[in-house]
Formats: C-alpha cells, structure tokens, sequence
C-alpha cells in the first residue's frame, strides 16, 4: 500500500527540540523525574511541499505494479496514466523528457526500461522513491517538469541478508552485508524473462506494443572514513533491447523498428555530518549513455545512434544559524554547486519526419515522406549551477526561499548544413538563467495546513535537435514558470486527504518550422508554448482490522500552441480526468489487494480522407485539426494475493492479475491501406504474473 500519496515532511527547521525523561540511581523510581531538554541540532532540509513518497514494501505489495515500486509511482495523483508499452512519465502535462530522473543524487536518461514494465533499478535494491511533480526548490535546475529521486538501499551495521525473487516479468537477486565495524555492501543483478511468455499478447497488438529484454545492476560499498564521516562508491547500469512491427516480402508495407539503449553510473560520495548540525557531502560522478535505432517504414530507411559521456560533481553544505531570535525559531541555510557535462555523438540517417515529435499528426502504418538525409553531429556542453536555500521557521509558518543562478554553455561542431568536399564550421552558445523559488506551509492545527511553492525554471533543447540537417544548431532554452498551492488535513493517523491546485507555463519550447521549405539549419524553431492547469485530490484511510485504502484523482488540461499568434491545441499527454483507487487486506499470512483505474483517451488527430501519391504509390492520410477525436476512456482493474508460506526464511508466492476482467482498451487506431476502414489496437488483455520471493 503507498505509505502516502502527498507527505510533507514538517521538519524544516534548522534543529528539533525534544523532551525526554530518565531516572536517576538516587531517585526513586515513582517518583517523577526532572524534565530534560535535549537539543537535537540537525542540518536544514529543503522540502518541497508537494510530493509523493513510496517506500520499497510499500510499493511491491501495490496491487497493479507487478511488485515494482517505480511502476507505483503510477498510482500517485498528478500523474496521466502511460499507455501499455509506453513507460513515459507525465506529470502536471509536462513532456516525459522534461522530468528528471536521479539515482542516489545522479541523472539517469530513464525511470523505466524499454517498454515500461519494470525500473531501471530493482526493487530489491531500493529504500524509496519520491516523486516531486512540479514547483520544486532551488537545489534541482535544468528541467521544466517534475523530479523523481530515487534512493538506493543501505544495509544496516551487522546486517546480512539476500533475496532471490522470480516471477514472469523478470528473475533477479540481492544482497546485502556488513563489511565488519567498517561498512557495508549492497550487491544487485536482474534479467528480464517476459520475452518467453509474449504469446499470451496478440500478433496485431504485437506491432505496437514490443516485449523488451533487458539487464540491470547495481554495487554499493559504504565505509566509515572518520567520526561522522561516511564514502560510499557505488555503480549501477542498465541495458535494454526491444524490437517491434512487421515483416513483409512486399517492401511497401514493411513496419521494423529495433531499439538499443542503455546506461551506466560509477559516482564516489563522501559525506560529514558535525556535532554543530552542519553537513558537508562532495559527490563527483561519471557515465556512458548510448542509444540506437534502426527502423524501415515501408521504402523509406531510419536510423540514429547517440553516445553520452557524462560527468558532474555536486558539492553542497549545510548549517543551522540562528535559534530563537525574536519571532523567528529557527533559520538553517544550504548551499551548493551543480555541474553537469556531457559529450555528445550523434548519427542520424531517414527521413527529416522521423522520429516523430509532439503535435505531429499520425496513425499507425503511415509510413513517413521518402526524403532522406544524413548528419554526424558532436557536441560538448557543460552546466554549472550555484544555489542557495533558506529554511526558517516562525511559530506555525514554514518558509524555504531560494535562489538558482545556472550558467549553460554548447559547443558544436557544425552552424550549417555542411556542403561537400568543406570542413564543419563550429560554434558556441552561452546562456545564462538567474531561478527564483520558495514555498510556504501554515499549519492551521489539528491536523490541518496551508501551503503555496513556485519558482522560475529552464531546460536547455536536446542534443539531436541542434543537427544542423534535422534541427537547428542555434536553438535556445525553454523557460518556464510553475507555482501550486493547496491545503492538507490530517486529523488521524488513519487518514487524510490533500488538494492540490497546480499550473505551469513554458515558452520557448523547440517545434517544428511551419514553413513548408524551411532554411538549411532552420528545420526546427524555439517559439511553441505550453500550458496546464489542474487539480488533484487524494486520500487515504486504514483500519484497526488491516484495510487500507487510497484514492487519487487529477482534473486537468494541458495545451500547447507553435507559436505566440497560432491557436491552442491539446498535449499530446494530454488527460482532463484520472482516477485511482487501491485497497488491501491482510489476513494472517495472506494479503489481497485491488486497483482500479480510470483515465481520459489520449487526444488524436482524425483522418478526415485520403488522396492517392502517386510518387510513392500508396495513399496519404489527411488529418483534422490536432485533438479533433480522443481514443475511448481507458478503464481497468487489477488485483494481487500474497501468501507467505515460510519465516525463515521469509517465502512469499504472489499472483499480480492486470486487468482481472479483461476490458477490451484501445490504445491505438488502425487505418486500411486507403483510410476508408479503421481498426482498433487493443492493448493489454487480461495478464496474470505469477512469482515468488525470498529472502534470508
């Protein structure tokens, strides 16, 4: 069950006062002690005031998630629902990419593997995940969407143990050990075993929906180096390879599309925490992110492959400076610096249409314009971000006020089209962007809190969009401003609920030209805008008998537009209403639980007619204004039983049932070779993942 859709950590402040009682040899154990007033200096912690956090246990014996907690972060409000296969992550109508995702403080290209089904890292090997959906502190920068952090295990002082867990998504196991009064290791590994079992799926939904094969791994050694002082050298990976569509001897209807990726992460974090409260962490890092596509639509070929070198280095201290002074309880600032490199090469060949971007009209089997062309591109890019964050306390008010000032230069190795037989001509482009951001909560008592977070943000255009064939080397950062603001009661530890109001707005975001023969170097143009606006509610309640239950729900639009003067269109993740419900008992050795899911159809372009090419021998669609239909509301239950069968050790076997009453959900259009017919794509049917789990 989610430990907590929304929880706000109400510990802000610089230092924590408590009172504790004890007896002493020469008092007389009914008579009652002298208080004792112990202070626990602590260093400040920004908080945003709008996240969800979900706690490994929590997240596996989530009904619906097939026992991975990432796939959990699904169930939260404020988050569409992604289609089967997809693995995106949309939050507050922001695009996938414009949520970061960090692994123990360090950026990953990914939440998911290809395909969605399972994280990059396994459950196994992680204490939490924590999901910030917008109007985040000054700490994070680079991004115009949401953050997800997610926090690796650590084993405890003179802990061993194990767990093996196989099921028919994937097989994996992992460790965790006390390197005696020195530290500790944390050893993970997992490979995915659903390829085997891909007949259950049918051949048609087979072409949209591929089964993907993956690895993943992770290493952690923790020491103590000194008093309070702590090294940990960690590396985690992941690979994946998917492969989709139709093979044909007729060339002409021929749909292949074959995708590599994969990362890997090796950072050294070396951390101090002082009798004073203060905190000093140091965490350098270094990558390798590859890439690779390869597809045939019909006669016409695409393929891009991209290598990452990355590396970064985040230094950061924190302090409490002042206790009672005045109105003010407490006041603890943290400071730090952010940088963030990368090395990029890029090879693209097919069509300047593909891949396709948002706001692009489609339907499934249109194969692309026959224009082909080719780059190889490099680029070298380094941010370096200084921030600041305030953290007070006054009576019942908490405010974080902070301030990011990040300093962005690109460096590439073509402005234009290169002609033939001539050298590349580089160039650089430097931008700087001064941030903004704060939040404040009140608490009302009884439970009961008022809270607002805003803040300006920026996100620099992706490395391929600046080819000076397919995109644009001079593109500029989008820009971006978000604020919430809600209200929480609490009376209970049994239950509560929060409301949350949210909107953002991006300029600058990177489009396609509207001309019909755009410049060389000028395919794509940093004018679109985006828009979104919602509300979200959720609750939880639990009982003195075991039930638990929880509901989330999100009313929202998110629109986008190519231009200051062009009309609005829907988000291509656009959803105005999803709605969540999860429940479980437990009963002795056993647990059960259900999901039950509800969203809007993703927005669709409709195919208003068709006129014969005659160039390239097929027919063409012709589209109705973007958004002009939806696919059907998406609707789904889900149910999971877990029955520990050993103590010692600890053996579970689970049944994780998606989609128990096997609905019937479009997830795509199909269209007749002369788009006069259509047909529907159905997507997950009924899919149980049967497993087990043990752990010594």
């Amino acid at each position: 069950m989610l430990a907590a859709f929304l929880a706000f950590a109400r510990e802000a402040g610089a230092q924590a006062d408590a009172t504790a009682y004890a007896a002493t040899p020469d008092q007389p154990a009914e008579i009652e002690p002298e208080p004792i007033d112990v202070v626990v200096r602590s260093t400040p912690e920004p908080r945003p005031t709008t996240r969800t956090t979900i706690d490994r246990e929590s997240g596996r014996a989530a009904a619906g998630s097939e026992g991975d907690v990432t796939r959990a972060m699904g169930n939260g409000p404020g988050v569409a629902r992604s289609a089967f296969g997809g693995g995106e992550l949309v939050v507050w109508g922001a695009s996938p990419e414009d949520t970061q995702i960090f692994v123990d403080g360090v950026p990953v290209p990914a939440l998911y593997h290809l395909g969605g089904r399972r994280g990059v890292v396994a459950t196994d090997a992680i204490e939490s995940v924590t999901l910030t959906p917008g109007a985040y502190g000054a700490r994070w920068g680079r991004g115009t969407g949401g953050v997800v952090q997610v926090r690796t295990r650590r084993a405890e002082p003179g802990v061993t143990g194990a767990a093996l867990t196989a099921d028919t998504i994937d097989a994996g196991a992992v460790t965790w050990a006390a390197l005696g009064d020195a530290g500790t290791v944390v050893a993970a590994a997992r490979m995915s075993l659903l390829d085997r079992f891909a007949s259950v799926v049918d051949e048609r939904s087979l072409e949209v929906f591929a089964i993907p094969r993956y690895v993943d791994g992770l290493a952690t050694i923790a020491l103590a180096t000194g008093e309070g002082e702590t090294a940990e050298l960690s590396f985690f990976g992941a690979a994946d390879e998917l492969s989709r569509g139709r093979d044909d001897e007729d060339p002409s209807v021929r749909r292949l599309e074959k995708t590599e990726a994969g990362f890997v992460r090796g950072t050294l974090r070396w951390t101090a925490r002082r009798d004073d409260g203060t905190q000093t962490t140091i965490a350098p890092w270094v990558g390798i992110d590859r890439s690779r596509t390869n597809a045939e639509f019909g006669s016409t070929p695409f393929g891009q492959s991209q290598r990452a070198t990355r590396y970064g280095v985040r230094v950061e201290h924190g302090a409490p400076l002042l206790e009672r002074v005045g109105p003010l309880d407490t006041l603890g600032v943290v400071a730090g610096l952010d940088v963030e490199g990368r090395r990029d090469d890029i090879e693209r060949r097919g069509s300047l249409g593909l891949p396709r971007r948002e706001g692009d009209p489609f339907s499934f089997g249109d194969a692309p314009a026959g224009d082909v062309a080719e780059d190889t591109i490099g680029l070298d890019s380094i941010g370096v971000g200084a921030y600041a964050i305030a953290i007070a306390r006054l009576g019942r008010v908490e405010i974080e006020a902070g301030v990011r000032l990040d300093h962005d230069v690109v460096s590439g190795d073509e402005v234009r089209e290169p002609a033939p037989r001539t050298a590349p001509v580089g160039d650089a482009t430097y931008e700087p962007s001064l941030e903004p951001r704060g939040a404040i909560r009140v608490d009302l008592g009884g439970g009961t809190a008022m809270f607002a977070a805003g803040g300006l943000y920026h996100q620099a255009p992706a490395p391929a969009d600046r080819s000076a064939v397919f995109g644009t080397p001079r593109l500029s950062a989008s820009r971006g401003l978000t604020a919430s603001g809600g209200l929480e009661a609490r009376p209970s530890p049994r239950w509560g609920v929060e409301v949350v109001g949210f909107g953002r707005y991006v300029d600058g975001l990177v489009v396609r030209s509207d001309l019909p023969f755009p410049a060389p170097g000028q395919a794509l143009t940093s004018t679109g805008e985006a828009r979104a606006f919602g509300t979200q509610i959720a609750a939880r309640a639990s009982t003195s008998f075991g039930l638990r239950g929880a509901v989330a729900y999100t009313v929202s639009r998110s629109v986008r537009r190519r231009a200051a003067d062009a009309p609005d269109r829907p988000f291509d993740g656009d959803q105005p209403h999803v709605a969540t419900i999860l429940g479980d008992q437990t009963i002795g050795p056993l647990r059960l639980g259900l999901r039950f899911r509800a969203a809007s159809g993703a927005p669709r372009a409709e195919v208003v007619g068709a006129y014969y090419d005659g160039l390239a021998d097929r027919y063409r669609p012709v589209y109705g204004a973007l958004g002009s239909e939806r696919l059907p509301v998406f609707v789904q239950l889900d149910a999971r039983a877990e029955v520990e069968v050993s103590e010692r050790p600890r053996g579970t076997f689970y049944l994780d049932v998606q989609n128990v009453t096997n609905h019937e959900n479009v997830e795509e259009i199909a269209y007749s070779y002369d788009y006069r017919e259509r047909e529907d794509i159905l997507g997950l049917p009924i899919f149980p993942v049967i497993g087990t789990r043990w752990v010594w």
